[in-house]
Order: C-alpha cells, then sequence, then structure tokens
C-alpha cells in the first residue's frame, strides 16, 4: 500500500526527479569529455574539476536516496534531510574556498567580487533546509502522512 503525500512533498520529488536527471547527464557529459576536464584553461584548475565531478557522483548517490526515503516516507526521512542539505551546503562551501586560493589572484578577485551571490545562495539552501525540515515534522505532528 502507498503512503500518502502532502503536495508538498510531491512537489519536491518531481523537482528532484529533474534535478537527478539534469545531474545524472551532466556526470555523464563530464565523464565523456574528461580529458576537457582535465586541460589547464584561464580561471580553472583540472583539480577542482575533478573535486566537482567527485561531489556531483557523491551528491547524485545522497539525492537518489534521499529521494527513495522520501518517497517511502521512511521513517529516518529526518536524518536524510540532514544528510542532504548538510552536503549541498558543504559543497557549496568547499567550492568557493577551492575556487578562491587554487585559481590564482585573478581567481581570488572574481571570487570575491561574486561572493554575495554565494551568500544569497547559501541562504536560500539554508532556508529550503529548515523549510523542509519544519513542513515534515509538521506533517509527522499532525499525523497528514505515516512515517512508519
Amino acid at each position: 500500500m502507498e503512503k500518502k503525500k502532502t503536495t508538498f512533498v510531491w512537489i519536491l520529488l518531481v523537482l528532484l526527479v529533474i534535478w537527478l536527471i539534469f545531474t545524472t547527464i551532466n556526470i555523464i557529459n563530464s565523464l565523456v569529455n574528461i580529458k576537457t576536464l582535465l586541460t589547464p584553461a584561464p580561471l580553472s584548475s583540472p583539480m577542482i574539476n575533478v573535486i566537482n565531478l567527485v561531489l556531483s557522483i557523491i551528491g547524485l548517490v545522497i539525492a537518489t536516496i534521499f529521494f527513495i526515503k522520501l518517497y517511502n516516507v521512511s521513517s529516518d526521512i529526518f536524518k536524510w534531510v540532514n544528510i542532504a542539505f548538510g552536503f549541498v551546503i558543504f559543497s557549496i562551501i568547499l567550492g568557493f574556498i577551492l575556487t578562491m586560493f587554487v585559481g590564482g589572484i585573478l581567481t581570488l578577485i572574481l571570487t570575491l567580487i561574486a561572493s554575495p551571490m554565494f551568500i544569497i545562495v547559501l541562504i536560500f539552501e539554508i532556508l529550503m533546509w529548515v523549510g523542509i525540515a519544519m513542513h515534515l515534522k509538521r506533517v509527522q505532528r499532525e499525523k497528514l502522512m505515516d512515517f512508519s
């Protein structure tokens, strides 16, 4: 028997599927073009490109598990919300730090110029994390979904 889900959870599931599809395509494209990924280019670093590829693969695995847990309304969904969004926050911060310190002085200057956007994205991700966690807790408290 399928467990009942709220409209918000269904929207989140659809957005997760779209994200999973695009991330999978991006990873496959990066693996097919691995030579380009490893070639030094202006304002780029092969090390950062490889780290981003590895983080994308790890993120894809975590997001897939999160999707399955959310779709099945698993009892440990709160743990996976924290794992998934914690990893996203970690990836954003790590990417910012690596870009700032590995790419040279010009990349450092451009990264600092772009830092307000970085902060906005970080705040947006944190708000999504808190909003989804609060929604799931409210739904569990009001017994709108069966978390068994």
